[in-house]
């Protein structure tokens, strides 16, 4: 009971990576290895999330045409977001 409970808990932490299978897809049909595919094709990872709260943060911009482009091709948008973001 008490290893269901931890894994319950921990669940949320190692499960916050999003991956479009889209761009995986592509991916692997251009030779590419399945872990580096959806290494390249996952984002809002923990990295990013769990920032020391001291350092200020700069606002990130999105090239918005990039974005078009991207969501046009058959991408998630918060994928492509994160992708157009500099």
């Amino acid at each position: 009971m008490k290893k269901l409970l931890l894994v319950i808990l921990l669940l949320p932490i190692f499960s916050y990576a999003q991956t479009d299978y889209q761009c995986v897809n592509d991916c692997t049909n251009k030779g590419y290895q399945y872990q580096f595919c959806t290494s390249k094709c996952s984002f809002n990872d923990q990295q990013q999330i769990y920032q020391p709260s001291q350092q200020i943060q700069p606002i990130k911009q999105i090239d918005y045409a990039c974005v078009n482009d991207c969501t046009q091709k058959g991408y998630q948008y918060q994928f492509c977001t994160s992708r157009c973001s500099y």
